[in-house]
């Protein structure tokens, strides 16, 4: 920074004319800003360094190394719209190179072009590749557990209805005690007869009746 304000000759007025104020940035500006947005970009602040490259840019729009290292760092910054503008431009000067740069320049930066074109290219492959999975799968949220099935009762028949019976009148009998099993054909006679005669149900008739219907 200390070198670049030695280097500002706006303050001698006069004394220097603005054609030498040009050479001047172009000699030795340029390079302090390039090294400068090299430094930046390696201590990890590459929108730092891409101001730097912009103000390379606009002392000399043709500078190989600045153009080279502003379409790396706009990748590394993800602006994939903004690296496609400035790969359009990059290709067009390749075709026609500016009369200051040499082969070396060329070929840097058709190096450069060739890496950006090749990461755009993996990009777009990248994007198709997702929009297939999405629609193969049916949306984005595919991955999202389905709700149960709702499973739709289903009537008896009237074997299940008679082995249900069994089995819930066995379960009941291995509970009774001796005097239980001796009073439990009357009670059981009971039950039968109150049923036909007065149409009332027990409470066990009832309960039997309410776990049919459950299952």
């Amino acid at each position: 920074m200390t070198a670049l304000c030695a280097l500002d000759f706006k303050s001698c007025s006069g004394e220097v004319s603005d054609e030498q104020d040009k050479m001047a940035q172009a000699a030795h500006k340029v390079p302090i800003l390039n090294n400068m947005a090299v430094c930046l970009s390696k201590q990890g602040h590459p929108q730092r360094s891409l101001t730097m490259l912009d103000q390379v840019l606009k002392i000399d729009s043709d500078n190989p190394k600045a153009l080279s290292r502003k379409l790396t760092t706009m990748l590394e910054l993800s602006q994939y719209d903004p690296v496609r503008v400035e790969l359009r431009e990059l290709k067009h000067k390749l075709r026609q190179p500016p009369a200051s740069w040499t082969k070396e320049d060329a070929k840097m930066v058709q190096s450069v072009c060739a890496q950006a074109d090749k990461q755009l290219c993996n990009l777009t492959v990248k994007d198709k590749e997702f929009s297939k999975n999405i629609f193969e799968k049916g949306g984005l949220y595919d991955d999202k557990p389905m709700p149960e099935p709702v499973v739709e009762p289903q009537e008896l028949t009237e074997e299940q209805k008679f082995e249900l019976e069994w089995r819930e009148e066995a379960e009941y009998l291995s509970t009774l005690s001796n005097f239980h099993w001796f009073i439990y054909p009357f009670f059981k006679t009971l039950e039968v007869a109150c049923d036909k005669v007065f149409g009332c149900k027990s409470r066990a008739m009832r309960e039997n009746e309410r776990r049919r219907a459950e299952l």
